[in-house]
């Protein structure tokens, strides 16, 4: 007799698992793969990983002994924990590069109106030094 079997996982993130699932050590196929459903096949059985509010849900047909499937299960959670710990480190990665560029262009844009001040006031800028993130304008005033 056979049975549909579901399976509750902790798999949220989509980009994760498909990249978890891709990993050699999934040692499965994937198939059609949209957010709302994976389909992949694993030791000859086709299952699916439906898109839940908690999760994937894993789907298969239980035909017969399939003892194999929450190990494997396990080991695909391993791949996407890591997979999920890269992209936290890429989302920050990119975040600090971010904020640097944005500090930068800050910095920029506040010399460019102290030089623009100081002009207005009769001042040209003589020198100028950055050392250890700081700017340092020496302006001199024309006679």
């Amino acid at each position: 007799m056979s049975s549909i079997v579901k399976l509750a996982t902790p798999l949220l993130d989509h980009e994760c698992v498909v990249e978890a699932l891709r990993q050699p050590g999934a040692r499965c196929t994937l198939g059609k793969t949209t957010i709302e459903r994976i389909e992949l096949t694993y030791n000859g059985q086709n299952m699916s990983l439906v898109k839940a509010p908690l999760g994937y849900i894993l789907e298969y047909r239980n035909d017969y002994n399939r003892a194999g499937i929450p190990e494997w299960l396990s080991t695909v959670d391993q791949l996407y924990r890591a997979q999920v710990v890269e992209k936290e480190k890429r989302i920050a990665e990119e975040e600090r590069r971010r904020i640097e560029e944005e500090k930068a262009r800050l910095r920029a844009e506040q010399e460019r109106l102290v030089v623009e001040k100081a002009r207005v006031m009769g001042y040209r800028l003589d020198k100028r030094a950055e050392k250890d993130g700081s700017i340092r304008l020496v302006l001199v005033r024309r006679m």
